[in-house]
């Protein structure tokens, strides 16, 4: 029998955890294209491609409670009134349970998120651009120690 728990997935950005996720969790990788595309002549003969683009969205859901708001805050302006260097920010996932990580030596805060006041606490959404990430699995050697 398998389990799974999202308080064993570990999230790392510049080197700091970030904590207080929405009510469903909250952090989704999407790859920018897909890595293989295919086609087919007009006479039947079927072409691959593969492409080197590796770059991504992460998204991050947070409580607007959340402390790891100020944490992506302070990185964006950085990243307004820096150098290039501000880029160098690495963002690394790990999630126990599966196995499954992805790591990225670079990354940017693509922008301010959406603030909403409400009765309750509201979620932030936090979007980074990743220009090469890595991701996969490996159920033998944690990246994280717990």
């Amino acid at each position: 029998m398998k389990s799974y728990n999202f308080g064993r997935v570990q999230m790392m950005v510049g080197g700091f955890r970030i904590q207080g996720f929405g009510d469903d969790g909250g952090i989704s990788f999407e790859a920018a294209q897909d890595q293989i595309t295919a086609s087919t002549g007009a006479d039947g003969e079927a072409t691959i491609s593969r492409s080197n683009d590796l770059s991504g969205t992460l998204t991050i859901t947070l409580k607007e409670t959340s402390g790891s708001n100020q944490v992506l805050e302070d990185f964006l302006t950085l990243q307004r009134f820096g150098t290039g260097i501000t880029y160098n920010v690495p963002v690394l996932m790990e999630d126990v349970s599966t196995g499954e990580f992805v790591t990225s030596l670079q990354s940017a805060v693509m922008g301010w998120p959406t603030r909403t006041k409400t009765r309750e606490a509201s979620e932030r959404e936090w979007k980074l651009y990743l220009p090469r990430f890595e991701s996969g699995s490996s159920t033998d050697i944690p990246l994280f120690s717990l």
